[in-house]
């Protein structure tokens, strides 16, 4: 991008929407006045140009299942993707005026087995601080919160004009949520004079041991802030620049910032571009970096590339993949792909793995009416946890490249 594609970007979409004020100004103002202006946006400009090299192009996100414990531990690289999550005291709960939820937990098994997933009754058992006992009832039920959240992400990066790429959040799709179904009498009668309650829950034989009663984290949190407004007039149109200091991180702007133009920073500063309106507050999306140090410390699950910058930018700008050899050049960019290969064409009659939709993208108007060819894809893969996971998500990224067809992956 160089500074005339910039400064003609700012001149777009100008004199049309200005008041009469506006156009009285531009058309009467002197020779002196046009220079001036000129030059503040060249100033402008120039400025956006010189940043250029820190112009976020992707964004990693990453997850990970923590304990609370672990919450406080690495509370400046990981947030709660719910912070309601954290508040799991079922005496508070049950006192609520409308209680439904417990919490959520995710089961730790493969996607076919969770597709026809019977639990029945959950049973539970709570103890007072006196000893005494109550029953207690749950039904599990699938939790689509978290996909929700990803799609609302999905949204953000497309309002930051940034080119979407799918996430690896396999717990997204593991999640439950255990929903109160019945009280005893007795302790119904009894809450309002009691101080602490225990639990303890019975779950069934089929996914006692795949139960992972954790709190879902994301490298990324939601901020509201007040950012430092400056008034950045040009030749034909009135830009504001919403400005945030000591900004280390990589920042995505709500949808609700609809005037919003672009963003750059300049060494720590961060400098938000507005037409028209200015935001005295602003919500943003403040999104860390992960050491390969808290790589070897908890376990990780996101879009982690192995970090090559210049080859992995040669790999973003190939449109189409010709042949088997790319189509493993684009998989080795993700970490998660580390242990599996496409090694060939296959057909039908192949023996096929399943995956399942990520249900992130909205699918194109097109595609859905011409329907997609089929391509299968022989793989070659070590045993694996979560394989079905990452090849669904292997799926997304290959389509982005193969946008006319469907990839089915065969052993």
């Amino acid at each position: 991008m160089n500074k005339n594609i910039i400064e003609n970007e700012i001149k777009t979409n100008i004199l049309k929407d200005a008041s009469d004020e506006e156009k009285v100004v531009v058309h009467y103002a002197n020779f002196e006045l046009i220079q001036e202006e000129h030059e503040r946006m060249s100033s402008l400009a120039e400025r956006i140009m010189n940043s250029m090299y820190n112009e976020v192009n992707e964004i990693t996100l990453v997850t990970s299942l923590l304990d609370k414990e672990e919450i406080k531990l690495y509370e400046k690289e990981f947030f709660p993707i719910f912070s309601t999550e954290l508040d799991t005291d079922i005496l508070k709960i049950l006192k609520k005026k409308f209680r439904k939820k417990y919490k959520t937990i995710f089961l730790d098994m493969p996607y076919e087995e969770l597709k026809g997933l019977k639990t029945g009754c959950i049973k539970g058992k709570l103890t007072d601080e006196s000893g005494n006992i109550y029953e207690i009832e749950f039904r599990l039920i699938k939790e689509e919160k978290y996909i929700k959240k990803i799609k609302e992400i999905y949204e953000v990066i497309k309002h930051n004009k940034i080119k979407w790429q799918n996430i690896y959040f396999p717990f997204a799709y593991k999640a439950y949520s255990l929903i109160i179904q019945e009280v005893s009498e007795e302790l119904e009668s009894r809450l309002s004079f009691l101080e602490k309650l225990n639990i303890e829950i019975d779950y069934p034989e089929s996914i006692r041991k795949n139960v992972i009663d954790k709190i879902l984290c994301l490298n990324m949190r939601e901020e509201l802030v007040n950012p430092d407004v400056f008034v950045r007039p040009t030749e034909e149109q009135l830009y504001f620049e919403h400005r945030i200091e000591k900004c280390e991180e990589d920042i995505l702007v709500s949808k609700e910032v609809e005037k919003f133009e672009f963003l750059y920073k300049d060494t720590k500063t961060l400098r938000i571009i507005t037409k028209s309106d200015k935001y005295e507050r602003m919500r943003l999306y403040f999104i860390n970096h992960v050491s390969e140090e808290l790589k070897k410390k908890i376990t990780l699950y996101g879009n982690m590339k192995n970090f090559d910058r210049i080859s992995n930018r040669k790999r973003e700008n190939v449109l189409i993949l010709r042949n088997i050899d790319e189509i493993n050049e684009v998989l080795r960019q993700y970490e998660v792909f580390e242990k599996i290969e496409v090694t060939g064409i296959s057909d039908e009659n192949s023996m096929i793995i399943p995956i399942y939709d990520l249900e992130i993208e909205d699918k194109n108007e097109f595609l859905l009416k011409n329907k997609k060819k089929n391509l299968y894809l022989k793989i070659e893969y070590e045993e694996t946890e979560y394989l079905t996971d990452k090849l669904s998500f292997m799926k997304s990224v290959l389509e982005e490249y193969l946008v006319d067809c469907n990839c089915i992956f065969t052993k």
